[in-house]
């Protein structure tokens, strides 16, 4: 668990301040900035409950409905590492598949998991993009960005723009 430090209390109301003024004129700002507004303001000072909080508030908001499991409460030896680690929790979970982020390819091995009857693949993203003011499309940018320039709807389309290799 990381504590946000004594500072955090302070970078709130800063943090606040540049989003309210870089998006206070984007399509969806009035609908959108209470939650993240919410979300920076939660007491909680603890770095993964900061993280967890915020990821049900904008799963909700978009509509996904999809559990969210702790890792931590998988009965497993919490000792492990990276792979040995999410191998342990496919297996614990009886999981036939895993899908991991593209920047896991450097990370993790098809033929391991497949060894331990897993089948592994990657998740790349499609790009997209979107209208962000009159500027110049900057691409991978925050969720907040995301949210701030469509719609629900679209968000759930870009959700279905992906590849599994």
């Amino acid at each position: 668990d990381r504590y946000l430090g004594e500072n955090w209390l302070v970078e709130k109301t800063k943090m606040i301040n540049r989003l309210k003024e870089s998006y206070r004129k984007s399509p969806f700002y009035t609908v959108v900035f209470p939650i993240i507004e919410e979300s920076i303001q939660q007491e909680e000072n603890n770095l993964f409950i900061f993280v967890l909080n915020t990821i049900k508030k904008i799963n909700e908001y978009i509509g996904i409905a999809t559990p969210i499991t702790i890792s931590s409460v998988i009965p497993i030896d919490h000792s492990l590492k990276a792979e040995k680690k999410v191998l342990e929790i496919c297996k614990s979970k009886k999981a036939t598949a895993y899908i991991n982020p593209i920047g896991g390819v450097e990370l993790y091995s098809k033929e391991v998991f497949k060894n331990e009857g897993i089948q592994l693949q990657f998740l790349k993203t499609d790009s997209i993009t979107y209208k962000q003011f009159n500027n110049e499309f900057v691409p991978w940018l925050s969720i907040i960005d995301v949210l701030m320039f469509n719609s629900k709807e679209e968000i759930k389309k870009y959700l279905t723009l992906f590849k599994l290799i």
